[in-house]
């Protein structure tokens, strides 16, 4: 966690990166709701196959999203439970599109 602060720190990352790493997290979400649905997957197992799906993504996102909150100067703690709160409830999000 502590080389994520310092790596993210680092970048000092610009709103444009926050939001292509959000895009490349969001379009791997979809692709695994849509591969969910064209192969009949159930709601329960695509919930807990998405907890780990995208984790690159998820990983450059999280990295994003930290080092914008740091370059605003919030605190790390906050930056980095923001950030986990971010993926958990876009990956609630891609659970609830394939349920609906």
């Amino acid at each position: 966690m502590i080389a994520t602060m310092m790596i993210a720190a680092a970048l000092a990352q610009d709103p444009g990166t926050v939001r292509a790493s959000r895009a490349a997290f969001d379009d791997c979400l979809e692709a695994r709701v849509e591969a969910a649905r064209d192969g009949g997957q159930s709601p329960a197992d695509f919930r807990a196959a998405i907890r780990t799906a995208c984790a690159a993504e998820a990983a450059a996102l999280r990295t994003a999203l930290i080092a914008y909150d740091l370059s605003t100067g919030q605190g790390a703690d906050d930056a980095a439970t923001w950030a986990q709160e971010d993926i958990d409830d876009s990956r609630e999000a891609a659970a609830r599109r394939l349920e609906r």
